[in-house]
């Protein structure tokens, strides 16, 4: 009889372990699979994008130093032309023709008020005062100077002009100082009262007074 064969036994699965390293053994043996073939999103080349310089906002840019500063030049530029303005008025200040104090004059027994006042700007005690003609070939223009107590006779109207208006300098002289002056042959008298200033002499008396002249009259009686 002939011998037995041994039936073949059924050979246990391999272990996780060498069952992973199987499968990949023959993943590089059989090459690339297909899902491998394909680039990933990451690998895409990029195409430049024309417009990408005009449709990207630029980045804002940061004021100069000259543009910030401005409003502040601006401001100073101004103070400084103000200051110097009014320097300049200090100086020589415009002329404005006033109607007060009321101004009359008597001459020849007659009493007129078509004399003209001016007031100097930044000078409230000065005052020129013109009449219409001269008198005697001499009288017509007049300075006055309330805080120093002072009426002068002077040559003309004020020459100086400042921006193109009469104007009169602060340190001009004011003329010829009429108190207790003699001039055709009668003497000057000047007074400062509380309401008005008279001054006068033989042939001319020129008034100037808070109150017009009826209202004055009235006040005296």
């Amino acid at each position: 009889m002939g011998k037995k064969q041994k039936a073949k036994q059924p050979s246990a699965p391999p272990p996780p372990a060498a069952a992973a390293a199987q499968t990949a053994v023959g993943n590089e043996e059989s090459g690339p699979q297909a899902h491998d073939a394909q680039p990933s999103p990451d690998d895409t080349p990029q195409t430049p994008n024309p417009d990408g310089a005009a449709s990207a906002s630029p980045p804002a840019r940061p004021r100069s130093r000259a543009r910030r500063l401005l409003p502040d030049i601006i401001k100073a530029a101004v103070a400084v032309g103000v200051i110097g303005l009014g320097i300049a008025i200090w100086l020589k200040p415009p002329l404005v023709r006033d109607t007060f104090p009321y101004v009359s004059y008597t001459l020849g027994g007659q009493t007129f008020t078509n004399a003209v006042l001016y007031r100097p700007l930044a000078m409230p005690t000065r005052f020129y005062v013109g009449l219409p003609e001269k008198v005697a070939d001499r009288y017509q223009w007049f300075t006055l100077d309330k805080r120093r107590e002072i009426v002068a006779l002077a040559d003309g109207p004020p020459q100086d002009s400042f921006l193109w208006w009469p104007a009169v300098k602060r340190n001009a002289p004011l003329g010829l100082d009429l108190e207790f002056r003699t001039l055709d042959s009668s003497q000057w008298l000047i007074f400062f009262f509380k309401d008005a200033i008279v001054f006068s002499n033989n042939i001319l008396s020129v008034r100037l007074d808070t109150k017009p002249q009826a209202e004055a009259a009235d006040g005296s009686e």
